[in-house]
C-alpha cells in the first residue's frame, strides 16, 4: 500500500511539473500552444521524467558490507562458487537444497553470511542473482539455478518480495518443492499440505505489513512453524545496512542470523528423517 501510494503522489507531482515546465517554455520561445498541444506535450514530458525517475530507481539498491564479503570467500567447510545467475555455498550437506531470492533492491551477495552458515550446518544453498534486484524478475533466473543443482530434498526460501516470489513458485510446483521457508514475508496462494512451511520474523520489522501477514495465515498449511525472533528486524536476515522504515533492531544480525539458521535447519533434518 506504501508504495502504492507513493508511486501515486509522485505521478501527480511530475504531472504537475511537466505542465509549468511546458507553460515555462512555451513563454520563453514565444510560443501559444493549444490547450490540446500542451495536454500531449505535458503527457510526453511525464513519460519521459517517469522512465528517468524508474531507471534511477533501478540502479539504486542495498549493498552487502564487509561481513557480506567475506562470507563470499570459500574455507575449510564451505565451497563458495560464483555461477551464472547466482552463487553456490557447498557444504558437508549431500541431500538438501536451499534456493534462496533475495529481498527488493538488495543485492544477493548481502545474504552471503545466512548461506554460508546454512551450508556449514548441512544444508547447501544456491542465492539467485536477480535482475535489477527485483524478484519478480527472477523466474527464468530461479528455474535455471534448480535444474543445473538437481537434489533429493528442496528447500524454496526468500526474504520480503523474495520470499513472495518463492512462495509463488512452490504453490506452483508443489511436486518439487519439499519445503518453503519466508523471512519476513507471507504467500499469496494457498500452500499444499505437503510442503513443510516455516515463516520467520523479527519483533521491530515495521517494514513488513503485519495485518497482509496475519491475513495470509489462513493460506499456510495446517502444520506450519512459526518463528518470531525477539528484537530481530527486516534488514537483519541480511548484510547491508540499515533499510529505509525499517525499525532499530534490539539484538545483532548475528544473534538474528543464528536464530534464523538454526530453526531452517531444523526443518531440514525433519524433511530427511520423514523422507
Amino acid at each position: 500500500m506504501f508504495y502504492l501510494i507513493a508511486s501515486c503522489v509522485i505521478l501527480v507531482v511530475l504531472l504537475w511539473a511537466s505542465w509549468l515546465a511546458v507553460g515555462w517554455l512555451a513563454k520563453r520561445f514565444g510560443q501559444s500552444p493549444s490547450k490540446v498541444a500542451r495536454v500531449l506535450l505535458t503527457l510526453c514530458l511525464t513519460m519521459l521524467l517517469a522512465i528517468g525517475a524508474i531507471a534511477a530507481w533501478l540502479t539504486r539498491s542495498y549493498h552487502g558490507d564487509t561481513t557480506a564479503e567475506q562470507a563470499l570467500l570459500s574455507d575449510g567447510q564451505v565451497s563458495v562458487t560464483p555461477e551464472d545467475g547466482g552463487c553456490l555455498f557447498d557444504g558437508p550437506g549431500e541431500s538438501t537444497v536451499l534456493v534462496f531470492l533475495p529481498g527488493a533492491k538488495v543485492q544477493a551477495e548481502a545474504y552471503a553470511p545466512l548461506m554460508h552458515e546454512l551450508a556449514a550446518g548441512g544444508v547447501d544453498c544456491l542465492l539467485v542473482d536477480l535482475p535489477f534486484n527485483i524478484a519478480f524478475l527472477s523466474a527464468s533466473s530461479l528455474e535455471d539455478m534448480i535444474a543445473r543443482h538437481p537434489c533429493e530434498h528442496l528447500i524454496l526460501s526468500g526474504h520480503s518480495m523474495g520470499g513472495v516470489v518463492a512462495a509463488s513458485y512452490a504453490v506452483e510446483h508443489p511436486r518439487a518443492t519439499d519445503a518453503l521457508v519466508l523471512l519476513a514475508a507471507y504467500p499469496t496462494g494457498k500452500v499444499p499440505e505437503g510442503i513443510a512451511f516455516l515463516s520467520v520474523y523479527g519483533t521491530e520489522d515495521t517494514v513488513l505489513s503485519h495485518d497482509a501477514y496475519d491475513a495470509a495465515r489462513e493460506l499456510w498449511p495446517s502444520d506450519a512453524r512459526e518463528l518470531v525472533i525477539a528484537g530481530g528486524n527486516h534488514a537483519g536476515f541480511g548484510c547491508y545496512g540499515a533499510q529505509v522504515r525499517d525499525g532499530k533492531a534490539l539484538i545483532s544480525q548475528s544473534e538474528q542470523r543464528e536464530q534464523t539458521v538454526a530453526a531452517i535447519i531444523e526443518l531440514a533434518r525433519q524433511i530427511e528423517e520423514d523422507s
